[in-house]
């Protein structure tokens, strides 16, 4: 599973998070790692779109991630839908995993790429968003 940050950086997240999400992955059997940039904050709580797309981009493009879970909503994923790599994501389906900015990019996927894979997850309800160990 590779976590990503579209929208608000994983930076942006405090002590509220579940901080066992890490271990509850590995009692599933799933290994989780993370996008280069997924850490990155600048002024608007996010990394550059650059960071962002790469990221986004990367995670469908290696084989060894089944899954991709973002990390917390925000205001930032819209920046990215008009530089998503349609061809990319169609040759690499996996499942995308988001909630509530990500909502536009599950939907931009849903229309544009991959019509099989997005989910939509409260991300407090499921608990299951990553904290930095």
């Amino acid at each position: 599973m590779r976590v990503i940050a579209p929208s608000s950086s994983r930076a942006a997240i405090d002590d509220r998070w579940d901080p066992t999400a890490l271990d509850r992955f590995s009692s599933w059997g799933i290994e989780v790692c993370f996008g280069a940039h997924a850490d990155e904050v600048d002024d608007f709580g996010s990394s550059s779109v650059a960071s962002r797309l790469a990221d986004l981009h990367e995670a469908f493009a290696d084989p060894e991630v089944d899954g991709i879970l973002t990390v917390i909503g925000g205001y930032n994923a819209n920046h990215l839908l008009d530089c998503i790599d349609d061809d990319l994501v169609r040759a690499n389906p996996k499942m995308l995993c988001g909630y509530s900015d990500i909502t536009v990019l599950l939907h931009r996927l849903l229309v544009g790429a991959d019509p099989r894979r997005p989910f939509h997850e409260d991300m407090r309800q499921a608990r299951l968003v990553v904290t930095r160990q």
